[in-house]
């Protein structure tokens, strides 16, 4: 399972919530399914999906059964877990976050290796990738104009980057690189 977003607050009235923190924009996911809600996977409960309307960087969403402020109410913060493929079904030219995290990133101009993917940050704004250089981390802005191209079957994420992009990196802590004096 992976968890579509968090539901982050009521909306309207019978049971409408609000899903933020989104694995991908625009995601969509079919009405009549199971999805499970809670603060893990292991840690939830089974409801079924009335309806999701997918926004840029949000969603609504009704579960079966949810229908009073209260119920709504202690839902909040909670992770709205689906089955993967049954995403992938419903998304297929769709990359999710999580598949993001691992890939190898390359410069697309000279085509050199830069480091792992270590994570990517959802932030309001616009997201952030972080990448494990080895000896740094260098985080950047997650947008259209640094991605190249993506492909999950190689491994490898193509980035533009930006003049001046070694001002971004920082040097790693806990490698060896702090001193004593």
């Amino acid at each position: 399972m992976v968890m579509l977003g968090v539901i982050t607050d009521k909306r309207g009235f019978n049971g409408e919530m609000s899903v933020s923190n989104l694995i991908a924009e625009r995601i969509e996911v079919p009405a009549d399914i199971d999805v499970s809600v809670g603060y893990s996977e292991r840690f939830s409960h089974k409801y079924k999906l009335v309806y999701w309307k997918s926004g840029k960087r949000s969603a609504k969403l009704r579960l079966e059964g949810i229908t009073s402020d209260e119920r709504t109410k202690a839902l909040m913060e909670m992770g709205v877990f689906v089955e993967e493929d049954m995403l992938k079904k419903s998304n297929p030219e769709t990359t999710f976050s999580h598949e993001i995290v691992g890939l190898m990133a390359i410069d697309n101009s000279t085509k050199n290796e830069i480091g792992l993917v270590a994570d990517l940050i959802m932030l309001p704004a616009n997201d952030v990738i972080v990448i494990d250089t080895g000896l740094t981390i260098l985080s950047l802005p997650f947008v259209e104009e640094f991605i190249a191209d993506i492909d999950l079957n190689a491994g490898k994420l193509f980035l533009n980057l930006p003049d001046g992009v070694e001002e971004l990196e920082e040097p790693k802590t806990g490698a060896g690189n702090d001193s004593i004096d």
